[in-house]
């Protein structure tokens, strides 16, 4: 374990499962357990504080158990040959990693990085083996995120395959919008960097700033730093269904996805 990440909470673990108990409750895939199972998985479950820039989990490790973060920010990502990166998710507060690769009994696929200050709860594979088996209901539940998730990375991977960056831009800003105020407009506020978001993307950071511009210029966004506010979100919506490309963006329009063959390692 690095010096960042800690594990100051162990005994509270014991001592103090509701209190764990009421973090697992949050995370989606545990959200329709009944109390007494989620107090079970508290008394197995440990605690983990990670600083931004930790790794939790390197790609070939053997994982800990089903992560789960509680607060923060954490990115699963893999790196090619030419030692480029390619971010192909993000994990936030409520979220889970790790499920099909202990159900598989394989390494972990990726790098699991802090991108912030992040509490993770973790629980071993066996305590969730256990309820797989008592409970076909949380079975279910576990089945339907990991065939949600698979079809959400074959989403993305045909479209880092079929569609240009700006498609793949607009799209992601307009899944972040959310309404200004009583305006009528719009705003998308970036999560993490712009480096990391041009990542997630499937494109250089230059790449990512060119087409922001060329949005800009046709009067669809203004930028704020991390806050993209949406002037136009049904032309915004145009261009991610047409890819119509601002003019300054042209010369960007075949960038495609790094690392796609990264994409369908089943990554939940």
């Amino acid at each position: 374990m690095g010096k960042d990440m800690r594990t100051p909470d162990r005994r509270d673990t014991r001592r103090e499962p509701s209190r764990i108990g009421g973090l697992i409750a949050h995370v989606s895939v545990y959200s329709e357990l009944a109390e007494p199972q989620v107090l079970e998985l508290a008394t197995r479950a440990h605690l983990l504080h990670a600083d931004r820039g930790t790794p939790v989990v390197r790609r070939g490790e053997s994982m800990p158990g089903v992560i789960s973060v509680s607060y923060g920010l954490l990115k699963l990502a893999a790196r090619g040959v030419n030692g480029e990166e390619r971010v192909l998710r993000l994990l936030a507060a409520g979220e889970s990693f790790g499920a099909a690769t202990i159900l598989l009994c394989r390494p972990c696929p990726v790098d699991v990085v802090a991108l912030a200050d992040t509490l993770l709860v973790t629980i071993a594979a066996t305590p969730i083996l256990d309820l797989i088996d008592r409970d076909p209901k949380f079975a279910r539940r576990l089945l339907l995120a990991l065939a949600e998730r698979n079809l959400g990375l074959l989403s993305e991977f045909a479209d880092s395959a079929l569609q240009r960056g700006v498609q793949r831009l607009a799209s992601y800003l307009d899944s972040l919008a959310r309404p200004l105020n009583g305006s009528g407009r719009y705003v998308a506020e970036l999560p993490v960097a712009k480096a990391v978001v041009a990542s997630r993307l499937g494109m250089k950071k230059e790449t990512l700033s060119r087409l922001l511009h060329g949005l800009t210029q046709n009067g669809l966004v203004a930028v704020h730093g991390r806050e993209i506010e949406i002037l136009d979100r049904a032309g915004l919506l145009d261009v991610a269904q047409s890819g119509t490309q601002p003019p300054c963006a042209e010369a960007a329009r075949t960038d495609r996805s790094l690392g796609e063959s990264h994409a369908l390692h089943g990554v939940i």
